[in-house]
């Protein structure tokens, strides 16, 4: 290293330097300054420079086959990983489907679960209809109008009824509804096994009968018919009636009919001929109710009638049944 002084020798001008002579030697040395000479370059290259090109031209490669290597690894891995989800998905199927029996089996309700349900809804609706019928009112000996219009009669028989109730209590509200009930409104049956209404005489037999009595009879009903088809269920037809029905199909015997009175609103609502048993309903709209007629021979699996039976009566809120149901409960 090479130590320079200031020049001792003053200088004039802009720039002023310390005389160090006049200073102390503490001052003196404060004011020496160390400068590093820089080396000249070298006119040719350093050997050295070739073996640096030589190791980045490895670090290249090696960093060019790393990123290979990472990428087929990638590769090599996402595969891996696709085939074990495609295992887990077929292993889960595979369980799904040998458990989807079981699952039906446990889900499809027991005919006990089932009729419990029914119970507690019929319940249920009893509960609902006692309350409404607790709004109610019963009134007796109103006069009957003699009136053919029917909004005529209602309007008379509203103020008839308000008369009443606001007579017990001012304040009363007006009724919702008002209609009549007593005598005029039961339904009369007449119900025979008549054993082939196909035989001569037995028909107009029983139209004597009906004549013999003296009120209207709304619903006839007939078992064993032996009505083998539609034509001849054609022939039997009695004035004011509409005839219902339900034949065997595959043997002689059996079949039901019902005649039901024409001042009724009606319907069939079911009829099925299934394993020798004959099912017959028909609603009656006015009193919300469905009238069955059952033929069941005694011959047939009574376990299945009994299924279908009790499904039909499950399916309807009000009804009434007349029948040959051939069943002794001793011995069932």
């Amino acid at each position: 290293m090479n130590v320079m002084r200031s020049p001792t020798t003053p200088i004039t001008g802009g720039v002023s330097q310390p005389d160090l002579s006049k200073l102390h030697i503490e001052d003196k040395e404060s004011l020496v300054t160390f400068r590093k000479r820089k080396h000249p370059m070298p006119d040719q290259a350093c050997k050295c420079s070739y073996e640096i090109k030589e190791i980045r031209g490895k670090i290249t490669r090696m960093t060019s086959m790393l990123e290979k290597y990472v990428e087929s690894n990638q590769n090599y891995s996402m595969q891996i990983k696709q085939n074990i989800i495609k295992t887990h998905v077929t292993q889960l199927e595979s369980k799904i489907t040998f458990g989807l029996p079981k699952i039906d089996a446990h889900s499809t309700p027991s005919a006990s679960s089932t009729s419990q349900s029914y119970i507690n809804e019929e319940m249920i609706r009893e509960l609902k209809e006692r309350n409404e019928r607790d709004k109610n009112i019963i009134i007796v000996a109103l006069p009957e109008h003699s009136t053919s219009n029917i909004a005529e009669r209602i309007s008379k028989d509203e103020f008839a009824v308000m008369n009443v109730t606001s007579a017990v209590e001012i304040d009363i509200p007006k009724p919702t509804r008002v209609f009549r009930i007593g005598n005029k409104s039961r339904l009369t049956f007449f119900y025979l096994n008549a054993r082939s209404i196909r035989k001569l005489g037995k028909f107009d037999e029983l139209k004597y009968i009906i004549q013999s009595i003296s009120t209207t009879i709304h619903v006839i009903l007939l078992t064993e018919t032996w009505i083998a088809n539609e034509s001849q269920a054609q022939e039997f037809q009695l004035p004011n009636y509409t005839h219902y029905y339900n034949f065997r199909t595959d043997k002689r015997g059996g079949g039901v009919s019902a005649f039901v009175h024409n001042n009724l609103k009606h319907n069939i609502s079911e009829s099925i001929y299934l394993d020798g048993n004959n099912y017959l309903w028909i609603s009656l709209e006015k009193y919300a109710l469905e009238v069955g007629l059952i033929y069941h021979p005694g011959d047939t699996n009574y376990k299945k009638f009994i299924e279908v039976y009790d499904g039909q009566l499950q399916q309807r809120k009000r009804s009434i049944v007349f029948g040959d149901f051939n069943i002794d409960l001793l011995t069932k």
